[in-house]
């Protein structure tokens, strides 16, 4: 059965533009809504270059739900020094991904 026949001509022919391969992630990620999963991740895998090193040596594990970033800290002193700096944290991370991402952080 020919290509040009009635039954595929609502069929969409392969768009051959050349974009950018920013661009083109980003239009995919639109249309299989995953641009919040992704930014989240992006948030979570920057925790170590925001907060340095010394920080990153006595995190265990971090994760994100529903807005919120859980953060394990072997360290209670550095435990509580964070939950002290919890707002300046969360104005570190909005300033590099915006604000709406991150709704709130907690130390486990």
């Amino acid at each position: 059965m020919p290509w040009n026949s009635e039954k595929y001509k609502n069929y969409r022919i392969r768009n051959t533009e050349v974009k950018p391969l920013k661009q083109v992630m980003n239009d995919m990620f639109k249309k299989y809504r995953l641009t919040g999963k992704f930014r989240e991740k992006q948030l979570i895998n920057s925790w170590d270059e925001i907060m340095g090193v010394s920080i990153a040596k006595r995190t265990s594990k971090r994760f994100m739900k529903d807005g919120i970033l859980f953060v394990e800290i072997t360290s209670a002193p550095l435990k509580k020094d964070l939950m002290l700096s919890k707002e300046k944290i969360v104005y570190l991370f909005e300033e590099e991904f915006g604000k709406g991402i991150l709704k709130d952080l907690r130390f486990l």
